[in-house]
């Protein structure tokens, strides 16, 4: 039968209401060109690297919250979409000076040191000790020997393997034996769903970049610890010393008790260490006393720009419409910093981390908004302060913009703009404790092509900002394709390596799994998967 164009038209329109009655409307795909937008916006060189507390940031704030507001989400922070968070960056005077007998050290030539969250231990009137080589912990000095003075280690020895290169199991193809999977919290040998391994995780930029050391418990004692660099000061720490570090949270309306104060951090140039110790380091011994030092050094500290970016879809369920779910990404990266050694790029532009996961949330949002009303409120926030330790993330919590005992499930996004072979390759990604509730099994069995952490052994699931919700027993994951490809934490995380077309399949993979999420299935822990510090083993 063939209808007139008037009478074709309406059968579309009624056929369009029919499916939308009956749950089988689904939002616009996501496209690889949208994608490549987004994508290209948050990880342009204006962007500056979206340091954390930076003008940066700013800007890459202010476009995330007008792609918000071009999509239709209702405004949720305490300034239309953004989540003002206080924040300081503290760098160090660079009229500081430490003196040894008349000689005069100045900061930013001769020392630094680094600037932290709070003031160190004073360094005026302080005995300086030669400690031997650092990292030697075989002939360590004592307690007693380091109790309140600067301590200055010579550097220990570069490695002759390349051992400490980082991101080398993706670049020799994977050719080396990989470790061994921690045992999986529903073995009956786990006890509380977190390998020894893991332990002591919880995002930030932990990926591998621990210090730690044997004699870390004794050097807690010492005004100061030091290590030489040789005849000059590194370019990085020349950098450090004269540029504002990464903000930090500093909430002037909190009772806060003051923190304990620690060692400083100092790095010396071989000619301070024989200043400060009052002789060569050819004859220098463990243990051996140098001079009393004179420190007029002091750190500069200015509030921070910064802030989360927060919008909402409301529900449209009379009783459902009063749980949530939380759909985000960090977009903070590093900053501008140094170059590496023969480049001259200094953007750290962070395109796959975690730019590519805000691109995912701003996404998810709008195809979501152009479709059937969830059941569930929907919370979709980009966070700052990832990289310094969950700042944004820590913030919400403390000031959500529903309760956070009516959020029934966290799905973060990070790290999606390359496809990962051992997640099945384009269009598909892993999801970090998949095995720990029943979100990850629901999802595949829904056919979302989203499959098992394939590389357990990083410990994922502890790296990001999903583990500060999945402690207060909300279930919580972030999904990813990240490869551990070479670019991670480098100027060289560019958009010019982004497969679009994969970022979109993984992008709709999201959105079907936050549609799944907000029509009605709510996740429970497994028993014994709860991770260590959540408040209940199952969900409010």
């Amino acid at each position: 039968m063939k209808f007139s164009p008037p009478l074709r038209l309406a059968s579309i329109l009624i056929a369009a209401v029919a499916a939308i009655v009956h749950g089988q409307a689904r939002p616009a795909p996501v496209t690889a060109e949208r994608v490549k937008f987004v994508l290209s916006t948050l990880a342009h060189d204006s962007m500056e690297g979206r340091g954390t507390g930076t003008r940066g940031s700013m800007r890459a704030a202010r476009f995330i919250a007008n792609q918000f507001r071009l999509a239709g989400l209702t405004p949720a922070g305490d300034s239309g979409f953004f989540q003002h968070v206080p924040m300081v960056s503290r760098w160090l005077d660079p009229k500081s000076t430490l003196t040894a007998d008349g000689t005069v050290l100045k900061a930013g030539v001769d020392f630094a040191v680094a600037p932290g969250r709070a003031d160190p231990r004073s360094l005026d009137d302080v005995q300086v000790v030669f400690g031997g080589v650092r990292g030697d912990t075989a002939n360590a000095l004592t307690a007693e020997q380091v109790r309140g003075k600067l301590v200055i280690f010579a550097a220990a020895p570069a490695p002759v393997d390349g051992s400490r290169g980082g991101g080398r199991a993706a670049a020799d193809g994977g050719s080396r034996q990989r470790p061994p999977a921690p045992p999986s919290c529903r073995d009956a040998t786990a006890t509380d769903g977190v390998s020894s391994s893991s332990r002591g995780g919880g995002g930030g930029g932990n990926r591998g970049r621990g210090r730690g050391g044997a004699d870390g418990t004794v050097l807690a004692e010492a005004a100061g610890v030091a290590t030489i660099e040789g005849d000059h000061l590194s370019p990085r720490t020349l950098w450090t010393a004269t540029h504002p570090g990464g903000a930090f949270l500093k909430d002037p309306n909190a009772a806060q008790a003051p923190s304990a104060p620690g060692p400083a951090t100092v790095s010396l140039t071989a000619h301070a260490a024989e200043a400060l110790l009052g002789g060569s380091l050819t004859n220098a011994r463990r243990g051996m006393a140098g001079k009393i030092v004179r420190s007029s050094v002091e750190f500069v500290e200015e509030p921070a720009l910064g802030g989360n970016v927060v919008g909402l879809i409301e529900g449209s369920d009379p009783v459902m419409k009063n749980e949530v779910v939380l759909v985000d990404a960090h977009y903070d990266h590093l900053g501008i910093g140094m170059p590496a050694p023969g480049s001259k790029d200094s953007v750290y532009n962070g395109a796959d981390d975690d730019a590519s996961g805000t691109t995912a949330v701003i996404e998810i949002a709008r195809a979501i908004k152009a479709g059937p009303r969830p059941k569930r409120t929907l919370v979709f926030i980009a966070t700052t302060g990832e990289e310094s330790g969950l700042i944004g993330t820590n913030w919400y919590i403390k000031h959500p913009v529903r309760p956070l005992s009516t959020m029934v499930a966290n799905l973060e996004i990070e790290m999606i703009d390359r496809p990962d072979s051992l997640a099945g390759g384009s269009g598909k990604a892993w999801l970090t404790g998949f095995e720990r509730s029943t979100m990850g099994d629901t999802l595949a069995a829904r056919g979302i092509p989203i499959v098992k952490d394939p590389r357990p052994e990083e410990s994922f699931f502890q790296r990001s900002d999903n583990i500060a919700f999945a402690r207060m027993g909300i279930p919580a994951h972030t999904m990813s394709s990240f490869d551990l490809h070479t670019d991670y934490h480098r100027a060289n995380d560019e958009v010019g390596l982004a497969d679009f077309k994969h970022m979109a399949g993984v992008i709709n993979a999201g959105v079907n799994a936050v549609q799944l999420l907000a029509s009605g299935f709510r996740p429970q822990w497994y028993p014994g998967c709860q991770p260590p510090g959540s408040q209940s083993s199952t969900v409010p």
